[in-house]
């Protein structure tokens, strides 16, 4: 027979005692083999399965989070990838002799203008 497991999901514990976390922060899930010997009386079946239930949601969230994520990653591929020809071009370009395009600095404005118009008030 399995050893007793340990309670740290019930209400009580959860507060008392940090759950155990993968390198990314993920709270592990416990393996519950054997229901009968994780609830033991009727009184521990309530928060049990609270909080179990508050486990599943906060994975699905932490999903939903992850796909997120991955698509706005994958959004990103095509402008990385033009990025990386770009900067590939640029450094073809500089092996070979050209310099890099220099940009002119804007025009500076010859002649001012003047305003001799009110200020709308209404």
């Amino acid at each position: 027979m399995a050893d007793k497991p340990d309670k740290a999901l019930s209400s009580t514990a959860a507060a008392a005692s940090p759950a155990t976390t993968n390198p990314r922060g993920i709270p592990t899930a416990p393996f519950v083999d054997n229901v009968t010997d994780y609830v033991s009386t009727r009184a521990d079946v309530e928060p049990t399965l609270r909080s179990f239930q508050e486990m599943i949601s906060k994975y699905q969230f932490m999903e939903l989070n992850t796909q997120r994520r991955a698509q706005g990653l994958r959004d990103k591929i095509p402008d990385i990838k033009k990025t990386l020809e770009t900067v590939k071009f640029l450094s073809a370009r500089k092996k070979v002799g050209f310099p890099a395009p220099a940009y002119p600095p804007p025009p500076t404005p010859t002649k001012r203008l003047k305003y001799n118009g009110g200020l709308n008030e209404g």
